[in-house]
C-alpha cells in the first residue's frame, strides 16, 4: 500500500449477525420486535430514519408479541409468558412472568386474559389483572403454535394442520366448537373472516398462500377465498382495511412482501409487491398508516420500513439492523465474528458477499454480557468473555475463557474453558499459550484493577493456569511481540492529577514467570494496543492515537499521535504502514513517519457502536487483510470496507466536536489542489479554503456555525498551486 497517498474507504459488503428476529407489532410510534436476544424497542416516528429507543432482556428466545396499555405481553418459548412495562419504551423492565412449560409461540391478550399457544403442551389462560403477578385459571389440550381473538371466540392453528375455534366466553374453561383441518402457519381476524398464511391443503398436495376463511358463523368456518403464491413458502400475514400483506420467500428473490387486494373475500388478488433485500427464510409484518414494517427472520435481522401509500406500488424508505456484533478477527479465508450468542463464521474469499458458514452458542440465559473478544491461532479460535450474573451488579464481573476448535469453519466445536480471575477483556495467543487482559474490582479500595493470566493450551480440553501478574489499573488490551506482552489499560492517579500505566510492558520469555519491564503514562484511559517493528500504536480515551517507542522495552517514550475525532478512539490495527481505527466509522492513518501520523482517509458510516453513552468510549475493532478491512463492534453486524488509493474528490461525512465545531474529511488524489466552500441556504456559496491534498492533513475545522444550518462542498481547483 503506497503510503505517499490517501485512502479512499468505501462499505462494499456486510452480513448482519446476532440475534434472530421472529415477530414485530407497531403501537403508535414505536416497533416492538421479539428477537433471540429479547424486546427491541425502535422509534419510528421518522419512517425513513428507524432508531432503536429500547432493549429489554428476556428469559429465553422472545417469539411473539402483543401490546396492551402499557404492558407488552411477550411468549419466550422455554422461557414462558414474560410482562415488560413499556410506560418508558427507552427502558422497557421486565416486571412479571409466567412458566409454561412447552415452547410458548403465540400470545393474545383479551380483557383481563392472556391466551398463550403452547407447543407441546396446550393452550394456557392466564389471568393478568395484575401483570406483575400472571395466574393461570384455565387452559385447553392442544398444541398449538398462533392464536388470535375475536370477541367470544379464540381461533387456534394447531401443530397438527388444524384451525380450531373455541369458545372463551368463560375464559377459565375454553369450549372447542368448531374444527378445520388443512391449514397451517400464520394469522390474522379481520372482521367476518380469518386469513390464514402459510402451507395450504387442498386436493392437488401443498401450495404457499393465503386462505380466507368466513368465520361469521363461529361453528361452521369455510373457506370462501384463495391466493396462491409463487414463492415457495408464505411467513406471514397481516391484514389492514382491504388489504393483506404476506412476506413470501422464494428462490430469486429471496423473500419480498406482496401486496394483495382482499376486498371481494371470494377472490382475494395480488396488487403489488416489493423485493426486500434480506436474503433470509422468514419475516414478519405488522402495519400502520401508510408503512408496512417487516421484521428479518432466521439468519439475519434487519427491520425494513416500506411506503404502502400507494398499495400497487410498495416502496422501501428505511431499515434497521437489530443485530450486533462485539469483536472479530480475520485468518485466511474466513472471519471469526463474536456476538451476543457467541461465535460466528463467515467465508469471506469474497469480500462483499461474506457467507456464514458455522457457529457456536455460548450465550447463557442467565447472565448480562458485557464483553466477547476473539483471537484466532492455528485451528482455534480463543474467546474472551466478561458477564456478570443477573440480578448482581456492574462490579461483579466475571470471566472466562472459551477454546473453540475451528479446523471445520462449518462446524465450530468447543473444547475446553477456564474460569478466569476477573472479567475478561482480551485474549493474545502466543505459541502454546494465551494471555487473557482481565479487570476485576476492588471493592475496599474502591477502584478497577487489572491482571494478566496466561493460560496453557497444549491440551486444550484441559487447560491449565501458568502464571498471573496483577497490573497496576484496568487491563483493556493484550498484544503480544517476540517476547514481550503489552497492555492497555491504566488508573487514575487522585494525587498525581492524571493517567497513570497507560501501557504496560512485561517480559514473557518464561510464561510461567511474568516480569513487568516498562510502562509508560498516558494522558487518558488506553482503549487498545497494537505493535509494529520498534513502535507500538495505542488509543487513549483523551487524546486518541498516540505512538510508542519501544525499541527499548525498559524506556518507552512517546514520539508522535493524531488527535483523533470524538468517538474514534477503537482498538487499532496495522497494515503495512497504515493504523486504522474503528467505529462508528474507520479511520486510516499514515505512519510512514512515526512521529507524525497523519489522518489519510475515512469510511463511509457503518452504523452506530454498541459502546457505552460516553461518546469517547465507543470501542470499534478493526482486523484487515489484503484490500480489506473487516469492522465490528457495531449495531449494524460485520462490515466490509474497501481500501484502495483515494483517486476522486469526496468530502464528509462531517463530524461534530465536543466544542461544537465541524471536522470535515477531505479525500482525492494526492496532491490535488480543493477549494473548500460553505453555505448556510444552499444557494449562496463563499470560498472558505483551499488545501492541497496529502500535506499537512486532510481535513478541516470550521469553528464559526452558529447558524442553524451549514452546507460544505469541494470544488477541484486547477489554478495552479503557488509551491
Amino acid at each position: 500500500m503506497a503510503h505517499a497517498q490517501d485512502l479512499d474507504l468505501r462499505v462494499v459488503g456486510g452480513y448482519d449477525t446476532g440475534g434472530a428476529v421472529y415477530d414485530v407489532v407497531m403501537a403508535g410510534n414505536h416497533a416492538y420486535v421479539a428477537t433471540s436476544s429479547g424486546l427491541q424497542v425502535i422509534d419510528m416516528s421518522e419512517p425513513s430514519d428507524p432508531r432503536q429507543e429500547g432493549i429489554c432482556s428476556t428469559i429465553g428466545h422472545a417469539w411473539g408479541v402483543v401490546i396492551s396499555g402499557s404492558y407488552a405481553f411477550v411468549a419466550c418459548l422455554e422461557g414462558g409468558l414474560q410482562v415488560v412495562d413499556i410506560s418508558n419504551p427507552a427502558i422497557p423492565q421486565r416486571v412479571g412472568g409466567y412458566i409454561t412449560g412447552g415452547f410458548s409461540r403465540s400470545v393474545a391478550v383479551s380483557g383481563n386474559h392472556a391466551f398463550v399457544a403452547v407447543e407441546d403442551s396446550d393452550l394456557q389462560v392466564l389471568d393478568i389483572s395484575d401483570p406483575l403477578n400472571p395466574q393461570r385459571v384455565g387452559g385447553y389440550g392442544v398444541s398449538s403454535g398462533a392464536i388470535a381473538v375475536s370477541g367470544n371466540h379464540a381461533y387456534v392453528l394447531t401443530v397438527g394442520s388444524e384451525l380450531q375455534v373455541l369458545d372463551i366466553s368463560n375464559p377459565a374453561n375454553p369450549r372447542r366448537v368448531s374444527i378445520m383441518g388443512g391449514v397451517e402457519g400464520s394469522l390474522a381476524i379481520q372482521g367476518e373472516h380469518a386469513y390464514v398464511a402459510g402451507s395450504l391443503q387442498d386436493g392437488e398436495g401443498m401450495h404457499a398462500g393465503l386462505k380466507v376463511i368466513d368465520i361469521s358463523a363461529p361453528a361452521n368456518p369455510h373457506e370462501v377465498g384463495r391466493y396462491n403464491a409463487s414463492g415457495y413458502d408464505v411467513h406471514d400475514v397481516f391484514v389492514s382495511g382491504n388489504h393483506a400483506y404476506l412476506t413470501e420467500n422464494a428462490a430469486n428473490p429471496a423473500s419480498r412482501l406482496i401486496v394483495v387486494d382482499v376486498s371481494d373475500s371470494g377472490n382475494p388478488r395480488q396488487v403489488g409487491s416489493y423485493d426486500t433485500d434480506f436474503g433470509f427464510y422468514g419475516a414478519d409484518v405488522a402495519v400502520s398508516g401508510n408503512y408496512a414494517y417487516v421484521a428479518s427472520g432466521r439468519e439475519q435481522s434487519s427491520h425494513q420500513v416500506i411506503d404502502i401509500s400507494d398499495p400497487t406500488s410498495p416502496r422501501g424508505v428505511g431499515s434497521y439492523q437489530t443485530s450486533t456484533s462485539l469483536d472479530l478477527a480475520v485468518a485466511g479465508d474466513h472471519a471469526y465474528v463474536t456476538t451476543w450468542s457467541g461465535l460466528q463464521v463467515f467465508d469471506i474469499s469474497h469480500p462483499a458477499s461474506p457467507q456464514p458458514v458455522g457457529a457456536y452458542d455460548t450465550s447463557s440465559d442467565t447472565h448480562e454480557w458485557f464483553t466477547r473478544r476473539v483471537a484466532v491461532s492455528g485451528n482455534y479460535a480463543c474467546v474472551a468473555e466478561t458477564w456478570w450474573d443477573q440480578g448482581q451488579s456492574y462490579t461483579d464481573q466475571q470471566g472466562r475463557l472459551e477454546v473453540i476448535d475451528v479446523k471445520d469453519p462449518a462446524n465450530p466445536r468447543r473444547v475446553g474453558g477456564y474460569d478466569t480471575s476477573g472479567g475478561a477483556r482480551a485474549v493474545a495467543m502466543s505459541g502454546s499459550h494465551a494471555y487473557v487482559a482481565e479487570t476485576w474490582y476492588d471493592q475496599e479500595a474502591q477502584t478497577s484493577k487489572g491482571l494478566v493470566e496466561v493460560i496453557d493450551l497444549s491440551d486444550p480440553a484441559n487447560l491449565r493456569l501458568v502464571s498471573r501478574y496483577e497490573t497496576k489499573g484496568a487491563a483493556n488490551d493484550v498484544t503480544v511481540a517476540g517476547t514481550y506482552a503489552y497492555v492497555a489499560g491504566g488508573r487514575f492517579d487522585e494525587t498525581a492529577g492524571h493517567h497513570q500505566d497507560g501501557l504496560t510492558i512485561l517480559d514473557i520469555s518464561n510464561p510461567a514467570n511474568l516480569q513487568r519491564v516498562g510502562s509508560y503514562d498516558l494522558a487518558g484511559l488506553a482503549i487498545g494496543v497494537t505493535v509494529s517493528g520498534e513502535h507500538a500504536y495505542t488509543t487513549d480515551i483523551w487524546e486518541g492515537l498516540r505512538v510508542l517507542d519501544v525499541s527499548d522495552p525498559t524506556n518507552p517514550s512517546l514520539v508522535g499521535g493524531s488527535q483523533a475525532p470524538v468517538g474514534y478512539v477503537g482498538y487499532p490495527a496495522i497494515s503495512g504502514e497504515i493504523v486504522f481505527v474503528g467505529a462508528p466509522n474507520v479511520l486510516a492513518f499514515d505512519i510512514s513517519d512515526p512521529a507524525n501520523p497523519r489522518q489519510s482517509g475515512i469510511s463511509d458510516l457503518i452504523g452506530p457502536v454498541w459502546g457505552d453513552s460516553d461518546e469517547r468510549r465507543h470501542d470499534g475493532h478493526v482486523a484487515v487483510s489484503g484490500g480489506y478491512a473487516y469492522v465490528a463492534g457495531i449495531t449494524a453486524g460485520l462490515k466490509v470496507i474497501e481500501i484502495s488509493p483515494a483517486t476522486e474528490l469526496r468530502i464528509g461525512p462531517a463530524m461534530m466536536e465536543a466544542d461544537g465545531s465541524i471536522r470535515l474529511p477531505v479525500n482525492g488524489k494526492c496532491g490535488q489542489r480543493v477549494r473548500l466552500q460553505r453555505s448556510d441556504n444552499l444557494v449562496d456559496w463563499e470560498d472558505w479554503q483551499t488545501m492541497i491534498l496529502g500535506g499537512d492533513g486532510c481535513g478541516l475545522i470550521d469553528t464559526t456555525t452558529a447558524t442553524p444550518a451549514r452546507f460544505y462542498r469541494a470544488v477541484n481547483d486547477i489554478t495552479p498551486a503557488a509551491d
